[in-house]
């Protein structure tokens, strides 16, 4: 048992078609030629580096008993995990972009994989290879072939990899695919500079004197470990005068920051030359200083350097940059790279939680939003702006823009015109950031955030609750909720309510519900507690029916 049976958070969303470029193995034939970029890490080759020789007898101490339950409790075995490539896709949000794919050197059970990470996905028929999503969570699961794993945002690889044609053109990355599949390199990152989503007022706000650095079309860096770690850098331009120009660029920033460096080490060379004693010693509680004002001196000094002779070269329309690391240096930069593949994975997660706190953000804002209508108004609003047919009109997300800092957008709106009339259509397309829950798949201008509507709900069709009339509590009842299919944001479509009917159903298309509370409070709440307690739901629902909630 070696240390190749390490902890591994498994799976994140991504998804991929099976390889098309010729001679690249599955994982790296699954980065598409509309990527944006890729990381792609052997995981398996840096633990076996002898720079980690140590670290893998301390885990080895565990023995095998342990290494192996710790292995037969995961699917696929965190043992067979090989390499790890982190793929950048384009998409109009960050949620969608990214991807994760993981090569094991042993064969997985897909239907094992399947029931323990995305329960609830269905197969796609359409599909060639197996594939899965799960339109609950917004993922998809892939295997182009029995011994890798892809899993991604369904919406985003759908689109991407099986309704695009078969591309023509040669692949914008396809040099750096070939380097990060022969296998030399322990960490291999690339990116199409001209396919990142950067607007043009950023590129405007660049000095002018580094303008040309920008203007790069792909961007590589590797790392190699032998008996030292050897970083690389390759930035390629259009042409030999693009990559000139950059030269000089950067030898104008090295001048500039060996300026700033020297104006860095005025601080510490007057902490340890200004303060030493004309006769006599310093004091001992002054040694700490004065030794960190040495470290600071030796570390500027290294950069200064450094800057003084960039080991940047120019071959034609590239810039390319080695540097050898010191031996003492290796078993660090080889438990980065190891640090950095087994954390690709966990990546999804993270994303997750932040847009978890996002829409947490927004539900926050949209029930101080309703709160001041209440204040100015009388009333919260009703559930929707009324025609003089009792027809619905417009959502009750349009009356409450002016409180969401989107007044003029309100005063554009027609508000004795449907949602979708020719003059208000146009309006209910413009995207508002605060209705766009960041955890959805749904297109741009749906949202998730509905109230409940009915005589029994906080928002009767026609008529506004008051504060008073919530009589079971703000703190107990329900306002607004983040869950069923997304709608266009002004139409007047919501969740319906009556008490003597079956509770609604919040499961999807999130796993917890989020829900601001009539007191402006957010919670997040569990399904379960819904199933355990079938009332539950409709006693929250229900602003005056009496009913005590418990504790859930």
């Amino acid at each position: 048992m070696s240390i190749l049976r390490l902890p591994l958070v498994l799976l994140a969303a991504l998804l991929a078609r099976p390889a098309t470029a010729q001679g690249l193995p599955a994982d790296l034939a699954a980065v598409p030629p509309t990527a944006v970029g890729f990381v792609h890490v052997r995981v398996a080759d840096v633990l076996k580096h002898k720079s980690l020789a140590d670290y893998r007898k301390l885990f080895e101490k565990a023995g095998d008993r342990a290494l192996t339950a710790f292995d037969g409790q995961f699917t696929p075995r965190p043992s067979s995990l090989d390499r790890v490539t982190a793929v950048v896709l384009p998409g109009q949000r960050p949620e969608q972009m990214f991807a994760v794919v993981l090569h094991f050197t042993q064969p997985f059970d897909l239907d094992a994989v399947r029931a323990t990470y995305l329960p609830g996905a269905e197969a796609v028929k359409t599909s060639a290879k197996p594939l899965f999503v799960d339109k609950q969570s917004g993922a998809a699961l892939y295997a182009p072939d029995p011994q890798t794993l892809v899993v991604g945002p369904a919406d985003t690889i759908l689109k991407v990899y099986l309704a695009a044609p078969a591309e023509a053109t040669p692949h914008p990355l396809k040099a750096a695919l070939a380097a990060a599949a022969d296998g030399t390199k322990a960490v291999y990152a690339a990116a199409n500079v001209s396919k990142l989503p950067l607007p043009a007022e950023a590129l405007e706000q660049i000095p002018e004197p580094f303008r040309p650095l920008a203007a790069a079309e792909t961007v590589t860096l590797s790392v190699a470990l032998a008996d030292a770690a050897t970083v690389s850098l390759n930035v390629a331009y259009a042409d030999d005068a693009a990559a000139m120009a950059a030269e000089k660029s950067m030898k104008h920033g090295a001048e500039m920051l060996r300026k700033l460096v020297a104006q860095f080490r005025q601080q510490p060379e007057a902490a340890l030359f200004g303060q030493a004693p004309a006769k006599g010693f310093r004091k001992l509680d002054e040694m700490p200083d004065a030794l960190g004002a040495v470290a600071q001196i030796a570390a500027l000094n290294f950069a200064d350097g450094l800057l003084a002779d960039l080991p940047v070269k120019r071959a034609g329309n590239a810039l390319a940059a080695t540097v050898e690391l010191p031996p003492m240096m290796t078993a660090y930069v080889g438990l980065s790279s190891l640090s950095l593949g087994l954390m690709l994975p966990a990546v999804q997660k993270t994303r997750e939680a932040a847009a978890r706190q996002q829409s947490v953000n927004n539900l926050k804002q949209i029930a101080l939003a309703v709160h001041s209508y209440h204040d100015a108004m009388g009333t919260f609003p009703p559930a929707a702006v009324v025609g003089k047919k009792g027809k619905p009109l417009l959502s009750w997300r349009v009356m409450v823009l002016p409180y969401l800092e989107q007044d003029n957008l309100y005063k554009q709106f027609k508000l004795d015109e449907a949602w979708d009339s020719e003059h208000n259509l146009p309006l209910s397309k413009v995207v508002v950031k605060t209705y766009t829950d960041p955890r959805s798949t749904a297109a741009p201008g749906l949202t998730h955030y509905k109230v409940f509507v009915g005589k029994d709900a906080g928002f009767p069709l026609l008529k506004g609750r008051t504060i008073a009339g919530v009589t079971d509590g703000t703190s107990n009842t329900l306002m607004v909720v983040a869950a069923g299919d997304g709608v266009p944001w002004s139409k007047p479509e919501d969740i319906e309510f009556d008490m003597n009917k079956p509770a609604p159903d919040l499961s999807k298309p999130f796993p917890v519900v989020l829900a601001a509370m009539m007191d402006g409070s957010v919670r997040t709440i569990d399904v379960a507690a819904f199933v355990k307690n079938k009332d539950l739901l409709k006693w929250l629902i229900n602003p005056a029916d009496g009913n005590p909630i418990p504790d859930f």
